[in-house]
């Protein structure tokens, strides 16, 4: 993948990790979307491969799981436990995308 295009990816996955690490239950109503945001503009920008959707379904839905556990608000062990989950998803897709090749929209933006 060209350097170019790995700062804007590495910028949305790091935006994520950060906002999972920092998720309290004052802001578990926001971070689906925020999540569903960053997964989205990856997207774009990366030609999609089964790898690919695998870990950007994984991630969506060990961020929605650690989401709805601090809405409704459960124990902290469990809530914990989903953020650990949320966070190695997001390190799976991390890792996917260093193999992965700029879509055809990237390469047509100069990416």
């Amino acid at each position: 993948m060209a350097a170019i295009l790995r700062e804007p990816l590495a910028t949305d996955v790091e935006q994520l990790r950060k906002e999972v690490l920092n998720a309290g239950a004052a802001n578990a109503k926001t971070l689906f979307a925020s999540a569903e945001s960053h997964l989205d503009s990856i997207g774009r920008f990366v030609e999609e491969t089964s790898d690919l959707q695998r870990a950007t379904f994984t991630t969506l839905q060990s961020v929605t799981l650690f989401a709805r556990l601090l809405y409704e608000q459960s124990r902290i062990a469990e809530a914990e436990d989903a953020r650990h989950q949320a966070l190695v998803a997001i390190d799976g897709l991390a890792g996917i995308l260093q193999s992965t090749n700029p879509s055809e929209r990237a390469i047509s933006l100069g990416y």
